[in-house]
């Protein structure tokens, strides 16, 4: 359903899923050539004649923000809690993804652009959605390899981007590789600039 600036989705589709039913879900293809056809040649195009830099812009949501999508934030919040064997493969699949469409996408435009944009919105404007203790426990781990892989295909800067107060885990986020944050929320809580 369409809301103000994005979609949501009116029911989670993997509200009742067991950990048996993520193998028969039909994920989206990454390597489908369609996905990145003329991309290299437009990148290439852009920095033979451009002084600024050249942005690869956020093309898929974190793997906290796709699993609240796909399975509720309530449920995927109790998950990580009552059914940590659910959640920890619904984030597996979903890193493994995300990696496999970076794989794609920085194989087109990795040697033209100097900022690779990831997005995972992991706060509120009053804190996290959940502890750092649990960040750092399921969704950093994750996190950590996506932005270890984008550094290992291009030599762009990681900018990342999430919504709300996420104060806490900024030494977490320049521990596994990321670059340049995005934005500095000042509204939410402890984001003052």
């Amino acid at each position: 359903k369409k809301l103000a600036y994005d979609y949501s989705p009116v029911e989670p589709p993997l509200v009742d899923s067991t950990v048996e039913d993520l193998d028969k879900v039909t994920w989206p293809d990454p390597y489908d050539p369609e996905r990145v056809e003329g991309l290299r040649e437009e990148a290439r195009a852009l920095y033979e004649n451009t002084d600024y830099a050249i942005v690869a812009d956020i093309m898929c949501r974190g793997p906290f923000e796709l699993a609240v999508k796909l399975r509720g934030y309530e449920q995927f919040l109790m998950d990580l809690h009552l059914d940590r064997k659910f959640a920890m493969a619904l984030l597996a699949k979903l890193t493994e993804t995300v990696i496999a469409l970076w794989d794609v996408y920085l194989g087109a435009v990795g040697d033209y652009v100097q900022v690779v944009c990831q997005g995972d919105d992991v706060g509120m404007q009053t804190s996290l959605f959940i502890s750092p203790k649990t960040y750092r426990q399921f969704i950093k781990p994750c996190h950590q390899r996506i932005y270890d892989f984008i550094h290992s295909k291009t030599e762009a800067k990681v900018f990342v981007h999430s919504c709300g107060s996420i104060y806490d885990i900024i030494p977490d986020l320049i521990e596994i590789g990321v670059d340049i944050l995005n934005p500095l929320q000042y509204g939410a809580a402890k984001m003052d600039r």
